[in-house]
């Protein structure tokens, strides 16, 4: 059996910094990767912390916090995109 090789081209001039910056940006997507034995050592320590009575009303709070952010994020890009409109009439 015969193994066909076959010449890629070769690239002579390296972009270092697009190299550095793929490498970075695999290093940060990793950094945070969990697995589920963290999860369960992070949800006991909030258990411990927090106790049962007042998990349910932190979990309220967190889940008001990212809707009113959520809002928030939308009503800047409303805001900014009217007001880019008024400009545009008055000119």
């Amino acid at each position: 059996m015969k193994i066909l090789r076959v010449k890629t081209p070769r690239v002579k001039t390296l972009d270092r910094q697009a190299v550095k910056e793929n490498i970075n940006l695999v290093k940060e997507i990793y950094m945070f990767r969990m697995g589920p034995g963290e999860i369960i050592l992070i949800a006991i320590a909030v258990l411990i912390i927090f106790g049962p009575k007042r998990l349910p009303e932190l979990g309220r709070g967190i889940g008001q916090f990212f809707t009113n952010f959520k809002k928030g994020i939308q009503g800047e890009t409303k805001n900014s995109s009217d007001s880019d409109k008024k400009d545009d009439k008055t000119s």
